[in-house]
């Protein structure tokens, strides 16, 4: 199901352990950008969390989806963005996990 980045950060039910991040475009990302939550298995990462496999799941390929992240990092960053500042936007979010995305390394966020 494709759903916008804003709605899958705000919504940690859709964060299923071995899932990954496929979105649309490269980062950096927007509220609005459309992408899934596809399981972990389909693809074969290397050591950097890269993606080995030279086709895509059929509904990435069907939606014009890039691997991006893991379910892991996702919840590794919005907890880190959490703990930086109590009360955080979707849009702060967004920012973190293209700052995460950009520079394997959380955001700091004042």
């Amino acid at each position: 199901m494709l759903i916008n980045l804003g709605m899958l950060l705000s919504t940690p039910q859709l964060l299923l352990a071995g899932d990954g991040l496929y979105a649309q475009y490269e980062a950096p990302w927007s509220v609005e950008t459309l992408c899934a939550m596809l399981p972990l298995e389909q693809i074969i990462l290397d050591d950097d969390g890269n993606s080995l496999e030279e086709e895509d799941p059929e509904f990435a390929v069907e939606n014009n989806l890039q691997y991006a992240l893991t379910s892991e990092e996702i919840e590794d960053v919005i907890a880190n963005a959490k703990h930086q500042k109590r009360t955080i936007s979707v849009e702060e979010l967004v920012e973190a996990l293209n700052y995460y995305y950009r520079h394997d390394a959380f955001a700091p966020i004042s």
